[in-house]
């Protein structure tokens, strides 16, 4: 973000806006993804990351810190990659008690979503009390 004075009390802030994408993951490993995909790349239904049945979890799994939703119950049944060691994209476990776990096919976002640069123009009367902002 860049913060720039100009005469008349008035400040220009530049910065960059990436809208999140959810149909497509930005990263190979796709960490990021907060889509709501929950099927696997053969059709099989996605196992809610909140429960033990009919597959255990990992301890990866389990952390909801390596959740982007912030948490296991938050992630639903939603294709994700809560193992940081893994490189292989995203995955889930299924609720096909003969099949533990399975990548999802997630595409990559090439292409899909840019950052755009924002400005904004602020108006102030003291460093303290800004009198209006807009977005160009």
């Amino acid at each position: 973000m860049q913060l720039l004075k100009v005469p008349n009390n008035i400040l220009i802030c530049e910065t960059c806006e990436c809208s999140r994408c959810s149909a497509c993951r930005r990263t190979r490993e796709g960490r990021e993804y907060t889509g709501t995909q929950s099927t696997t790349v053969s059709g099989r239904t996605c196992q809610e990351w909140a429960a033990s049945v009919p597959h255990r979890l990992s301890a990866e799994a389990s952390n909801d810190a390596n959740y982007p939703d912030g948490s296991r119950a938050a992630a639903i049944n939603y294709c994700r990659n809560p193992d940081p060691s893994w490189s292989g994209g995203l995955w889930c476990y299924t609720t096909d008690q003969n099949v533990k776990w399975e990548e999802c096919d997630v595409p990559l976002c090439i292409g899909r979503c840019a950052c755009r640069r924002v400005v904004f123009l602020m108006r102030y009367l003291s460093q303290q009390n800004f009198l209006s902002m807009q977005a160009d």
